[in-house]
């Protein structure tokens, strides 16, 4: 945990206020963070920074301690009764090391595709209030037990929602089957082009090895409080409930629970909630020497 430098710009205490307004900016560059989570002490809620840095906190129950986190950057966390509006948070960034690829052209290379195999499906699953930030992810074992790269990672994108929503690669290591540290490390945020199809990313650049016990591939969905993201879905009790940005297809086609999911950067659990062994729809591109 780094040391947070805080900028006050006006002097009236509003711990005692049900909204709070602030930016997040990186340290190094002076620019703003888009997309970064504000959080909670207890991961009970959460929300994103938007496209300038920027948010908005409207929450009865903050808490004592917010917590401000993004991808390639140092965590910080900020008692509510400092704050003073609009607050200036200042991320430090990680060092970011690629690793080097030594080129043996006499070895014999191929691709593969891991994780979901399927081309269509008519299971999705969503994001679902502003308020709550989700991430899934599927484990993908390494079944070759060969040495290799990651090339592309694949999200196939449902048809209901607003597919061109921005949202966040993440892959991690595989720490006793759960996510772990982050492998690549690098603050990617993309958004698909179509629905009911495969979102494939070339991410070969970044030479991520593949771990010897698999890894995670994620999509961390991005989801600010901004109506073109939101859409509304009316249930068969005419209950209206509004979606936040795109869906995710679900496979049934792994005879176990491959997939996991957390909220608002907590812990990750089994995702077992829904038909059995239902899991997202995720692949992977690998390189591998023989």
């Amino acid at each position: 945990m780094k040391l947070i430098v805080v900028y006050f710009i006006s002097l009236l205490p509003v711990f005692s206020q049900k909204k709070l307004s602030g930016q997040v900016i990186s340290q190094q560059k002076g620019v703003s963070i888009p997309f970064a989570i504000i959080t909670d002490e207890h991961r009970k809620w959460g929300i994103r920074s938007n496209e300038n840095g920027q948010f908005i906190i409207e929450n009865s129950n903050l808490g004592d301690t917010l917590f401000v986190s993004c991808l390639g950057f140092f965590d910080t966390r900020l008692p509510v009764s400092q704050w003073k509006e609009p607050m200036k948070i200042i991320l430090q960034e990680k060092p970011i090391n690629l690793p080097e690829i030594i080129v043996e052209n006499n070895r014999k290379k191929h691709q593969l595709w891991l994780g979901s195999k399927q081309e269509t499906t008519t299971l999705v699953t969503g994001q679902f209030t502003y308020a709550t930030i989700q991430e899934m992810a599927l484990l993908v074992p390494n079944y070759t037990q060969s040495e290799g790269f990651i090339q592309k990672v694949g999200y196939w994108i449902g048809g209901v929602g607003k597919h061109k929503t921005p949202f966040r690669i993440r892959i991690y290591k595989n720490e006793k089957g759960m996510p772990g540290d982050d492998l690549l490390q690098e603050n990617l945020v993309v958004h698909a082009r179509s629905r009911k199809s495969w979102f494939d990313v070339d991410i070969s650049k970044y030479n991520i090895s593949i771990p010897e016990n698999g890894f995670f591939v994620a999509m961390e969905w991005i989801n600010s409080n901004n109506p073109k993201y939101g859409y509304d879905v009316i249930w068969p009790n005419k209950k209206v409930i509004t979606y936040y940005g795109q869906n995710i297809g679900k496979t049934l086609e792994f005879n176990e629970y491959l997939g996991r999911i957390r909220n608002n950067g907590g812990q990750w659990r089994i995702d077992n909630k829904d038909t059995i062994f239902k899991n997202p729809m995720i692949r992977v591109q690998i390189q591998i020497y023989e």
